[in-house]
Order: structure tokens, then C-alpha cells, then sequence
């Protein structure tokens, strides 16, 4: 075999060599380059967690525009471009939920005015309005509750990453209260939430801002309205005591109502609607559409026909006298004009709810005396 042919097979066999080890070794893939805004949105779509992910990859942009471009699902852990044209859709109000709204808008933009407090405090008063908490990073705010009062649960914010509270307690021991206290601290400046503190007396809904600098250390909150509500509430439960205890107490067993009366035309307004007495004192009723401007007066009518003053009180629309009675009259307005209802004891009348339903109706059959 000559040289000749001996490097033509050397030559031969390289290049089969070469085509095998080609076929086995897959072509790199080809760099995929975006621009710097491209690099930009997958910074923010890989970051959009909050992780910090340092895998930066490309992740080529949806062609919107084209309705025939296929929308495959990316696989797992790959970040998704959001549209720009994605918008939330708001849900509708109807008109109570409108109407609702504003009232609480109107609420919160209340203001609840400050005044200073001792030993640094803000007090706000309670209940007036939505009080303002300012606190600043790196500083300690503190909201005081009343002196006894417990929290109950845990407070509940509306931005429970950037802000941290925490509860404390100060004072307590042989003869002294304890005070319940929120230490409160923004993480960075330019915050806007509201804090919830249910405690076992009342519920507080405090609005918190951050700033860079200005900061109030402590706020509290004065109760004397909510003193004197609970002062006017205790008075008025007082009252209805007294009345109930100097209201009479009727011999039930022993109600007559054999009384009649005279009313037609004009003086049917103020006509009693029944009357009776218990042997000690005589109720006398009036329609309970009479109003307390409206009552009619009640008279004693004596032996001779003229009228006579008598003691008496009214609760709500009946009319009460301590003592047993012959005639009276029920007058509303004076002069010629003025309602006249003339009431008689009849002594042919039985006592029980037969005389009371003919005694009602009395009123409206019997006509009146010339």
C-alpha cells in the first residue's frame, strides 16, 4: 500500500470519528437577550413574593396583540407576566350600602380632639370621633387603656407586617389597679392602618400613621362622657323606680265600674273610654290618642252643679284620684266652645267586667242631658 492511499484512509476514518461524536453532542441553545426593561419586569415578577429570589431568567413577553398566539401554562415556580391591561373588577353598591358607606366616611373624618394629659399623654375622648395614632421607625409608641380594664384576644391591625404590637402591664400589686398598655412601632415611614383592641369593657378603633421623625410617645382616653351617659342612664333608672314604688296599688278583687256618662256631638273626643275605682281610689281613662297637650282637666262636680278643684295625677292616659267620687267632669278649652263629659257614679250598675263593657259604651249610646 503506497503512503498515498495510507493517509487517504487516516483521513477517511477522522472524519467518520467526527460525525459521530457531532451527532451525539446536542447544539447549545441559542441566548435568548432582552432590554433593560425586560430585565426589569422578570426582576419584579421573580421578586413579586417578597422572597428575594436570585434566579434572574428571561421570561419573554405575551404578544397580546395576536388572537392565533397560543397561552400555554408555564411550569411550576416559573413567574408569570401580568397584563397591563389586568384590571380588579369593584363589586356594585346598591343604595343602602352606599347610603352605609358614607355614614361610616363621615364617621372616621370626624375629628376627635386632642388635649393634653398628664405626664406626656394624648388623651382622646372616648368614643367622639376616630382617634390618630403617629408613631415613627425606630421609636415606641404606647396606647394606655383605662385602669382595670382587660384586653380580650389578641388586637387585630390591618397591616400586621409593617407594624408590630405587643401588650404590656403596669401597676398591680396589694392596692393598686393595673394598666393594660399596646407598644406600638411602624417598621418603615408612609403607613396607613387601624388597630382594633377589644377589652373587656369597651372596643377602641384607633387610625395609625408613620413618620419619618414626629411621633406622640403615649396616648389615652377620657372617659367622662361615657360617665355621664352611664350618670344619665342610672338617674333615669332611679326615676322609673321611684314612680313604680309611688305607683298605687289597686285592690284588684274589689274593682267597680258602675259608672256612666253623657258625651255626643263634639264632646266624644275627650269621653273616658272606662271608669272604675277599687273602693279607695278611681281611675278615670281617656282614648290614648289624646296626646299630653290634648288632656282635658278633671273637675269635681258638687252637689250644687259647680265645679270644684280636686287632686289628682295623670299616668299616661288615665286620670287618678285618691279617693272614691260621686260626680266629676272631664273639660277641655273654655267658654262656650269648651268639651264637657259630666262622669256619675251609678249605683244601679254591678260591679265587674259587665259594667266596665257598658260603662265603654255609654259613651256613644246614652245622648247627652240638655
Amino acid at each position: 500500500m503506497s503512503l498515498r492511499c495510507h493517509r487517504l484512509m487516516l483521513l477517511t476514518l477522522g472524519l467518520v470519528l467526527s460525525a459521530v461524536s457531532t451527532a451525539q453532542t446536542p447544539a447549545p441553545p441559542p441566548v435568548t437577550r432582552g432590554s433593560l426593561e425586560d430585565m426589569n419586569r422578570a426582576l419584579r415578577d421573580l421578586n413579586a413574593d417578597g422572597q428575594g429570589v436570585p434566579d434572574i431568567r428571561y421570561v419573554p413577553r405575551p404578544d397580546l396583540g395576536s388572537e392565533t398566539t397560543p397561552r400555554t401554562n408555564p411550569p411550576s415556580g416559573r413567574p408569570v407576566a401580568v397584563p397591563k391591561s389586568f384590571r380588579v373588577k369593584e363589586v356594585s353598591l346598591n343604595t343602602p350600602a352606599r347610603e352605609g358607606l358614607a355614614m361610616s366616611e363621615a364617621w372616621s373624618q370626624t375629628p376627635s380632639l386632642p388635649a393634653p394629659g398628664p405626664d406626656g399623654r394624648v388623651l382622646y375622648a372616648y368614643g367622639e370621633g376616630l382617634p390618630t395614632l403617629v408613631c415613627a421607625p425606630l421609636r415606641l409608641c404606647v396606647i394606655e387603656l383605662e385602669a382595670g380594664e382587660r384586653l380580650v384576644g389578641d388586637p387585630q391591625i390591618g397591616d400586621a407586617v409593617r407594624w408590630v404590637v405587643s401588650a404590656a402591664r403596669t401597676g398591680g400589686g396589694p392596692g393598686r389597679v393595673a394598666t393594660d398598655l399596646l407598644i406600638v412601632k411602624p417598621k418603615t415611614i408612609g403607613l396607613d392602618t387601624a388597630l382594633l383592641v377589644a377589652t373587656d369593657r369597651r372596643a377602641y378603633y384607633v387610625r395609625l400613621l408613620s413618620r419619618s421623625d414626629r411621633y406622640m410617645a403615649r396616648i389615652a382616653f377620657d372617659y367622662s362622657g361615657e360617665t355621664e351617659r352611664a350618670l344619665s342612664s342610672e338617674i333615669s333608672r332611679l326615676s322609673q323606680e321611684e314612680t313604680a314604688a309611688n305607683e298605687p296599688r289597686v285592690a284588684l278583687e274589689s274593682l267597680d265600674f258602675g259608672y256612666r256618662w253623657r258625651a255626643s256631638g263634639r264632646h266624644r273626643a275627650i269621653a273616658p273610654t272606662r271608669v272604675f275605682d277599687d273602693g279607695a281610689k278611681t281611675f278615670v281613662e281617656v282614648s290614648p290618642a289624646l296626646s299630653a297637650s290634648e288632656l282635658p282637666i278633671l273637675v269635681l262636680v258638687g252637689p250644687d252643679g259647680k265645679d270644684e278643684t280636686v287632686n289628682y295625677r295623670v299616668r299616661g292616659n288615665r286620670f287618678i284620684v285618691d279617693r272614691q267620687i260621686e260626680r266629676v267632669a272631664l273639660i277641655r278649652g273654655a267658654g262656650r266652645r269648651a268639651e264637657r263629659v259630666l262622669i256619675e257614679r251609678d249605683r244601679r250598675a254591678s260591679p265587674g267586667p259587665q259594667a266596665a263593657q257598658a260603662n265603654a259604651r255609654a259613651s256613644l249610646t246614652t245622648p247627652e242631658r240638655p
